[in-house]
């Protein structure tokens, strides 16, 4: 081990499926340049917080299952989502339609006509500032 190091890590780390896997039973792999990805979770509690930022970069979804459907139905495969989970195999699914995923920073919105201001959590404002 005196020889391995983050520059020479000969290695693949890899959590099996299943419903204990950190990223929860269902990941969404798409094209960024940041690796990050939507995925389930094993807290689901975490979504009754009123501050989520609780990730450790990606997207927890709060209804994967929802989107895994949507996403296999709106491209006419008859799989079955649950059955895939039940499997605890990993299985990957390409899209022939693509699924537009856009992702967002605000922290102050119009709701309804009232303005909300949100914490800056990702300390963006400031650059945002310095650029108008």
């Amino acid at each position: 081990w005196e020889s391995v190091s983050d520059q020479n890590f000969p290695y693949i780390l890899r959590q099996d499926p299943g419903e204990h896997n950190a990223l929860g039973q269902l990941k969404f792999m798409f094209p960024n340049q940041w690796d990050i990805y939507l995925h389930d979770t094993t807290h689901k509690e975490l979504f009754t917080e009123s501050k989520r930022s609780l990730s450790s970069g990606c997207i927890r979804l709060e209804d994967p299952i929802a989107l895994a459907n949507f996403s296999l139905i709106n491209n006419g495969s008859e799989l079955s989502v649950m059955d895939m989970i039940a499997s605890n195999e990993n299985i990957g699914l390409v899209l022939t339609k693509s699924l537009p995923i856009y992702a967002v920073y605000f922290t102050v919105w119009l709701d309804d006509g009232e303005v909300i201001f949100s914490a800056d959590v990702y300390d963006r404002d400031q650059h945002v500032a310095e650029l108008l």
